[in-house]
C-alpha cells in the first residue's frame, strides 16, 4: 500500500508525508507514481477546489483506492464531507476531510482569484479572524498531526 497525492500548494503534500511516517508508508506524488502499479491499494489524497477532489475522477477507475483524503481550507464539518462524497460520487470509498488551508503566494490566475474571494467571504463572516492584510500576506495554516487521526486508525486496520 501506498500514498498517492495531488498537490497544488503543499498542504496535501504535508500530511501525504506525515501520514506516511506516522504508518510506514510511501507517500508519492501522483505524476510519479508508475502506471503498471495500477492495481495496487492506495490512499488517494489531493486537494479540493470548487468542491472538487483534484484528479480523482481520473484516478478513480486506474487505482484500487482504499480510502480518499481530501484537504481544503474549510472547517471540517459533516455537510462538508457528505457534499465532497456526492459532487465527487465516491461511492462506498472512505472519505476523510483534513483541514488545509491557503498561501496565496503559491497560487496562480483563477485559483488565487476564487481564494480571496472565499476568504474575504469567511473574513466577512466571522468564520476566519484577523488582520485582512495579514492574512493575504501570511495565508492560513491548519495542518495539524492530530487531523489525521482518523484516517490513520481506518488505515490502521486495513493493514
Amino acid at each position: 500500500m501506498k500514498i498517492v497525492y495531488e498537490s497544488q500548494t503543499g498542504f496535501t503534500e504535508r500530511y501525504a508525508n506525515m501520514l506516511g511516517k506516522r504508518l510506514g508508508i510511501e507517500a508519492v506524488k501522483l505524476k510519479d507514481y508508475p502506471a503498471h502499479e495500477e492495481k495496487e491499494e492506495i490512499i488517494f489524497m489531493s486537494w479540493i477546489c470548487a468542491n472538487s477532489i483534484k484528479k480523482y475522477s481520473k484516478v478513480k477507475d486506474k487505482h484500487n483506492i482504499k480510502c480518499i483524503g481530501a484537504v481544503g481550507m474549510a472547517e471540517s464539518t459533516d455537510n462538508n464531507t457528505k457534499s465532497l462524497i456526492t459532487s465527487n460520487k465516491t461511492g462506498d470509498t472512505p472519505l476523510f476531510y483534513l483541514r488545509g488551508g491557503v498561501s496565496f503566494q503559491r497560487l496562480k490566475g483563477l485559483s488565487k482569484f476564487i481564494m480571496k474571494a472565499i476568504t474575504k467571504n469567511e473574513i466577512k463572516n466571522h468564520k476566519i479572524e484577523g488582520d485582512p492584510e495579514k492574512i493575504f500576506a501570511a495565508g492560513r495554516d491548519y495542518v495539524k498531526e492530530e487531523n489525521l487521526d482518523a484516517i490513520s486508525e481506518y488505515i490502521k486496520g486495513k493493514i
